[in-house]
């Protein structure tokens, strides 16, 4: 049995992983102060405690499919995807919005990859405009996996 300790939760309380936005678990019962976590989701008490947004995804603009999303795990953003333009291959441009909640505190710039070996620059900026902003060769993709965190 694995257990944490919780001074918040009383001996007898049941506690539901999925009330903490945790996917995938089941209740488990709190003895002495300690949570039984055999029940649970891997990773849901932590899940539970950090905090965690589960995904959401980007707005995406037009003449543009994506599924790009973020997730927020504590203070830490997580955001993956892919990213294509409905014509042609990529040019400069802002390609999606991250949520509000979401967005660094400052400029980020990214090196993405592509297809056939190119690579992207994209930017995230702190209105959520994610942007390509420089380009080395033709893709019609790009693919984003990055962190950073937020206040």
């Amino acid at each position: 049995m694995s257990t944490f300790t919780n001074n918040n939760v009383a001996s007898g309380d049941l506690v539901r992983a999925s009330d903490h936005n945790t996917q995938g678990a089941n209740i488990a019962a709190v003895v002495n102060g300690n949570i039984d976590t055999d029940n649970l989701a891997d990773g849901a008490v932590t899940a539970a405690k950090q905090g965690d947004s589960g995904w959401v995804a980007a707005t995406i603009v037009s003449n543009v499919t994506s599924d790009l999303e973020v997730r927020k795990i504590g203070s830490v953003v997580y955001a993956r995807g892919n990213t294509d333009r409905d014509a042609g291959n990529l040019i400069a441009g802002q390609y999606a919005t991250i949520p509000a909640g979401y967005r660094p505190s400052e400029l980020l710039a990214i090196l993405c990859p592509g297809s056939g070996g190119t690579t992207f620059k994209v930017t995230i900026s702190t209105n959520g405009e994610v942007r390509v902003a420089g380009l080395n060769g033709s893709s019609t993709y790009f693919e984003i996996a990055h962190s950073w965190t937020v206040a």
